[in-house]
């Protein structure tokens, strides 16, 4: 069994957006919206008190899984008990900046409760409204507070921002599937491409040599209903996100564990890091099981979200590269290099 090499946070699941690309049933599986700070207190207890071979030393902490972690009023308390409890962690921030105002840049940065943070902005500002359902003044005003802040207290913590335009997803949906993003407006079908646009809006923004920019790895966890009927047959797909389930755990408010990040509803628990040890959770049983069933494709015994699995794969509006990205998913060893060498392979804006 591998060491944990991350644990994603999710500290609410609810979200200040209303993307076209994510789903609708967050957290269903979750009586308990927030996160509260005593209980991620009890879960940074077991995972500090857990085996050395069971973690990596050098830890990596995401806060911002399935839900905008900024609703949750305690989040600030939160982050501060997760930078006490776990020291020598790396702290991800994954967020829209809807939420990240001057006022709490301040604390982040004052306090250094962030290592990194990745965000996503996926089109110029009528797009964006389209995909996202809010304005883009908004989180790129508190991204360019964030950044002169960060540069004028003298630290590196590298922002990366992640671009999925509009247009790219619905060619994306459509010349895989043939049909059209279930959440997308009809009137939305012909979005103009802004990318290039964006591109240029973030070099003006974004520090050289520090933060970068990128087209996000597009799937499709927004189409399984659609999808869905189909028929497609899922035993055909090697799961693409097995070497991060292997190596990673998700915790949603109350402090189960989930079986992965494409769980929106989190409904594949494997555990509850609040009420049992760290070894218990990760040596698990249940966890264990599900592993040995995605290894062998045996996606009905799991259920949930693993049904459609063929969602969670890397897709690309060529259906060449598409085929490419199945191809290389099925071979586990090559999973990890699809990934990282697909991502760097199109699209790809380091800022210079």
């Amino acid at each position: 069994m591998s060491p944990i090499h991350a644990i994603n946070f999710s500290l609410t699941s609810l979200c200040s957006a209303r993307c076209v690309y994510c789903p609708k049933d967050r957290g269903e599986s979750c009586s308990e919206k927030h996160a509260t700070p005593d209980l991620i207190d009890a879960v940074l207890e077991s995972v500090e008190h857990a085996p050395d071979h069971l973690k990596r030393a050098s830890l990596r902490i995401r806060l911002g899984e399935n839900g905008d972690m900024f609703l949750n009023p305690d989040a600030i308390e939160i982050m501060r008990k997760v930078r006490r409890r776990l020291s020598g962690a790396t702290l991800e921030l994954y967020n829209h900046f809807y939420l990240v105002e001057p006022s709490l840049t301040d604390v982040l940065l004052k306090e250094r409760l962030v290592d990194a943070v990745y965000l996503n902005i996926d089109g110029m500002h009528d797009n964006y409204r389209k995909a996202k359902g809010i304005h883009l003044d908004r989180p790129l005003a508190n991204l360019r507070y964030f950044i002169a802040r960060r540069n004028s207290l003298g630290l590196r913590i590298p922002v990366s921002v992640r671009a999925l335009t509009l247009s790219d997803y619905v060619a994306t949906v459509s010349t895989n599937y043939h049909t059209s993003p279930r959440l997308v407006d009809p009137d939305d079908l012909d979005a103009a491409q802004d990318y290039a646009e964006l591109a240029s809006l973030m070099r003006g923004i974004l520090t050289p040599r520090l933060d970068s920019f990128k087209k996000s790895i597009v799937t499709l966890w927004g189409e399984r209903d659609s999808l869905r009927e189909l028929g497609i047959d899922e035993g055909k797909f090697a799961c693409p996100l097995l070497f991060r389930i292997q190596r990673e755990l998700c915790v949603r408010p109350d402090g189960g564990c989930y079986l992965c990040c494409a769980d929106s509803k989190q409904e594949l628990l494997i555990g509850n890091l609040a009420e049992e040890s760290f070894e218990a959770v990760v040596l698990g049983e249940t966890r264990r099981f599900y592993i040995e069933c995605l290894q062998r494709r045996h996606y009905d015994s799991i259920g949930g979200p693993c049904m459609t699995v063929y969602c969670c794969q890397i897709h690309h509006k060529s259906r060449l590269v598409t085929r490419a990205f199945r191809l290389m998913t099925q071979y586990g060893w090559l999973l990890r290099m699809s990934y990282e060498f697909w991502r760097r392979a199109w699209g790809v804006i380091r800022i210079p």
